[in-house]
């Protein structure tokens, strides 16, 4: 019975990251199809199709990525909870790039985003 839980647990967590992926691309991607998303993403048109339809889930990686092409905050894309849209938005077309150059590319913003942020006060 712990097993039947788990599994439908997981299904809602896909059935929920798939509408909020749906979400997303359809308000900063309002007519592209699931092929064209899919090279924005650097994943197939079958495995966005999959993403839209709650069968799986990206990696950690590629969720980043994808957040960072959304233009949205990771946990948002992830959860649903917090912030959905960066405050300053900047679009930087990845697609081209290997998996390896766009997780390079990520870690230089993510370095520079905490250099950024402002230290607390002691």
């Amino acid at each position: 019975m712990h097993t039947k839980r788990t599994a439908q647990s997981n299904e809602q967590v896909m059935a929920a990251f798939a509408a909020r992926l749906k979400m997303l691309c359809d308000s900063k991607f309002p007519d592209e199809k699931q092929g064209q998303l899919g090279k924005r993403f650097g994943v197939s048109q079958a495995v966005i199709s999959d993403y839209f339809n709650g069968k799986k889930m990206p990696a950690s990686a590629k969720m980043v990525a994808m957040a960072e092409v959304l233009g949205c905050y990771t946990e948002f894309l992830f959860s649903g909870y917090g912030p959905v849209w960066r405050t300053n938005p900047v679009s930087i077309d990845l697609s081209h790039l290997s998996d390896r150059a766009r997780q390079a590319v990520l870690s230089v913003i993510q370095s520079l985003e905490e250099t950024e942020r402002p230290t607390p006060r002691q």
